[in-house]
């Protein structure tokens, strides 16, 4: 029987209680401008009169009535260069002052987590000022200032792998100051398909904890907490329903597979392609789109033309950086092996964040894997939002009778209230061990949370002999707190976009649950024995998914690389010839990241990741290679001084709220 306790979560959301949330988030907002931007920074603020919103553009209300504060109007180009598995792409803003006043634009918004910032060019005019490389202490005190002295800057900080903040200082009465940022990326490879993601809104997250007494560093809607000591800097103001949408997005792909494609799409968004031989051109059909959600694209080999490897090198400053992917082939002994029967533990987000399409994203996917269960396993459900209920007290077998009114409650299955990840994962990472059968746990969510590091810390601390598999639900997911938990976890992460995904994607989840693992991976290269890779332990790899390795030697490659490991009781060999003709770019800003992402989640795992010591490791890799990170920012400052003698307002750049939330 299921637990009574789950009868608690079956209550319908109010729309009207989210949309008072929604409004009290921009009481909060406002409050925290005062706070930052008042009497203290700049002697007043100016405000607009209620007269100026028939000029159009978006002002925040304030708590002197009839004054609003002016928003700077942005709008985004995107421009993709795919060669291969790497992408080089250039981002940019355009920040637009449509006022007479001297404005600040603070804009936060998310990058791919894997995404190497490595650039940023400030125009003003026919004027470009180039950003540099600082520690992150010492750029924003060049920033703050160039501010206050009234010379045009921009600062790109990192607050998350997957979210940045640009701020751009002394935009004039009618101006434009453009801000171009590069980053390198690469393509995901998956169940035969190669995939690249531009994210565009930050999700609105749950902030757990107590209220920091300190002012907020950042101007978001939140307070800073002792669980999220930062959490006014990773949640921007949200465009209440029924202004519109901002922030419009115009995105071109320029692609070089490198081989024949079978198919070339978007689930996200309608594209239009242009083919020349080998190339593709791709745009939005519809020009720009209002910022709200994560554009995809997806490109698949003709079938039998899949590369079975691929490595892209770099020499810098006699250094060589390498970008390895290997696709396992099929073991021959994979059919004899045993099956063992499995625990399938479910957990499902039914917070207030995964209201409207997410949530039924969510059901369909839970529906579809409880019909994918087998008689001899065994499962439980278990669905969180400010509390943890698990269905049954224990895993209960997969009979058919089980199953349907398993279904039965999730079908009645509503989402409210808040996100609190750590009870559900507790019950379901046991922490135990048995050979008898497999323990895989199954979490979907869209991860809209501020405390990843802690849930992180709690996952490694808790997985026994569990793998966790994490589906991102939703237009626009948390992807690096689901990408990093389940490589923490031993699994895989699976990204449903929309509906009609949900029985493709779920269906390759099957395949993994079933299939043979990967596993105790090595890389070795002869003629380098030493060479630095990362990340340091190759993860686990299951049924469709490559080896994606960084490698940095000090020499030419020369001889083969021999990639090893098991899989279903057997040896697993794959050797790769280094001859390469063609010379990549950016390969070593992959290699950077990638070890700085290694640095990160080996401190997490050991509860270092705040101390000196890998403070200053993160910091030397990101000075040496020119690079953005949580220690290291960009900065841009021109020589001219543009404001003087009049005060300068500054106002965050609302977000639009993600598609297919409902409120």
């Amino acid at each position: 029987m299921a637990n009574n306790s789950f009868n608690k979560i079956r209550y319908q959301s109010s729309k009207a209680i989210f949309f008072l949330g929604l409004f009290h988030f921009f009481i909060i907002f406002v409050f925290l401008s005062f706070a930052r931007f008042g009497l203290a920074s700049e002697g007043a603020i100016l405000l607009v009169p209620k007269e100026a919103l028939d000029d159009g553009g978006l002002f925040f209300i304030t708590d002197i009535q009839g004054l609003y504060v002016p928003a700077p109007i942005l709008k985004t180009d995107v421009s993709m260069e795919v060669n291969g598995l790497v992408a080089r792409v250039k981002v940019i803003q355009s920040f637009t002052n449509a006022t007479d006043q001297w404005v600040e634009g603070i804009y936060t918004y998310p990058l791919p987590e894997k995404a190497a910032v490595d650039r940023l060019t400030m125009v003003i005019g026919e004027r470009r000022v180039i950003g540099k490389i600082k520690e992150k202490e010492e750029a924003r005190k060049a920033y703050d200032q160039a501010r206050r002295e009234g010379r045009r800057a921009s600062l790109v900080s990192q607050q998350r792998p997957n979210i940045f903040t640009n701020e751009v200082a002394n935009i004039g009465p009618g101006e434009t100051i453009i801000i171009e940022i590069e980053y390198q990326d690469q393509a995901r490879f998956l169940d035969g398909d190669f995939e690249l993601r531009f994210p565009m809104v930050v999700r609105p997250r749950y902030i757990p904890g107590n209220k920091l007494p300190v002012t907020p560093e950042g101007a978001g809607w939140s307070f800073d907490t002792d669980q999220v000591p930062d959490a006014s800097r990773i949640t921007p103001p949200i465009l209440p329903p029924g202004y519109g949408k901002i922030n419009p997005v115009a995105i071109g792909v320029s692609l070089t597979p490198g081989f024949q494609v079978a198919n070339l799409s978007s689930p996200s968004h309608d594209i239009d392609i242009k083919t020349s031989k080998s190339h593709f051109e791709i745009s939005l059909k519809k020009g720009a789109v209002p910022a709200d959600s994560d554009f995809i694209l997806t490109w698949s080999p003709v079938p039998g033309t899949t590369p079975a490897t691929g490595l892209f090198s770099q020499k810098i400053d006699g250094d060589y950086y390498h970008l390895l992917m290997v696709i396992p082939r099929k073991n021959e002994n994979e059919e004899g092996r045993k099956i063992l029967p499995r625990e399938v533990i479910f957990i499902i987000d039914v917070s207030g964040s995964m209201q409207g399409e997410a949530i039924r994203q969510a059901k369909a996917a839970l529906l579809l894997a409880l019909e994918g269960l087998k008689p001899q396993d065994s499962f439980n459900i278990i669905a969180f939002n400010n509390l943890p209920y698990d269905f049954y007290k224990r895993a209960i077998p997969a009979t058919s009778e089980n199953i349907f009114l398993a279904k039965e409650l999730v079908s009645r299955l509503v989402a409210d209230g808040g996100t609190e990840m750590s009870g559900a994962l507790n019950i379901a990472l046991n922490g135990g061990v048995n050979l008898e059968r497999l323990r895989q746990v199954v979490f979907m969510t869209d991860g809209a949370i501020g405390n990843e590091e802690f849930l992180f810390h709690l996952i490694t601390e808790n997985l026994g002999d569990s793998r966790l598999f994490t589906v991102g639900i939703g237009s626009s997911p948390n992807s690096h707190f689901m990408r990093e938990a389940a490589e923490m976890g031993k699994g895989t992460f699976t990204y449903i976009g929309n509906l009609a995904e949900v029985d493709e994607k779920m269906t390759g989840l099957f395949r993994k649950l079933e299939s043979p693992v990967l596993k105790n991976l090595t890389v070795q290269i002869a003629d380098y024995p030493g060479a630095e890779m990362f990340p340091a332990k190759i993860p686990d790899v299951y049924a469709g998914g490559p080896v994606v390795v960084s490698l940095k030697t000090s020499g030419k490659l020369k001889n083969e690389i021999r990639v090893s490991g098991e899989m279903a009781g057997s040896d697993w060999l794959e050797f790769i010839d280094p001859v390469k003709k063609s010379k990549d770019s950016g390969i070593s800003a992959l290699w950077a990241r990638e070890k700085i992402r290694d640095i990160t989640n080996q401190a997490i795992k050991t509860g270092t990741s705040e101390t000196p010591a890998v403070k200053q490791a993160i910091v030397e890799v990101a000075l040496a290679h020119q690079m953005v990170s949580k220690y290291t920012s960009l900065v841009a400052i021109d020589k001219e001084i543009a404001r003087r003698g009049v005060a300068l307002q500054s106002t965050p750049i609302p977000t639009n709220l993600p598609k297919g939330m409902d409120v």
